[in-house]
């Protein structure tokens, strides 16, 4: 039997990078992880673990999408694996812009978490203990 699978969609190859040593670093072991960057590619191969009957654990989105939103495709990824947690992945800083807010307010009813580690290096990521690494991201 294959390990459950966390999958992460972000088209900011820098962030999604960030998000793919996180979830390797701590749940590799357990987990196995899947990241793209491109929306087409994620529902694809979410429709195939579908209909592989995979188990998906997790499934992490950015909100700005080309094309579509993180929410929009999270509610997708519902009915694709209704056991699946689902978490919206927000910029640092955005809770406080109007549109931001408003796709949180809108996708309450599709998601599980709304989270994004952020990327400001002045200020402790949450969950992680570590010292802030003052080497530029990407």
């Amino acid at each position: 039997m294959s390990r459950p699978i966390l999958f992460a969609l972000d088209e900011d190859e820098c962030l999604l990078r960030d998000v793919e040593r996180e979830l390797v670093d701590r749940y590799a072991r357990s987990y196995q992880v899947v990241c793209v960057s491109a929306p087409e590619e994620a529902i694809e191969q979410l429709e195939a673990l579908a209909a592989g009957q995979e188990d998906v654990a997790l499934v992490l989105s950015a909100q700005w999408l080309d094309g579509t939103t993180g929410s929009e495709l999270l509610g997708r990824v519902r009915a694709l694996h209704p056991h699946a947690q689902r978490g919206l992945l927000i910029e640092w800083g955005s809770w406080g812009d109007g549109r931001t807010g408003e796709a949180i307010f809108q996708a309450m009813a599709r998601i599980d978490h709304v989270s994004r580690e952020g990327n400001r290096r002045d200020l402790p990521r949450v969950g992680v203990h570590e010292e802030p690494n003052p080497e530029p991201r990407c």
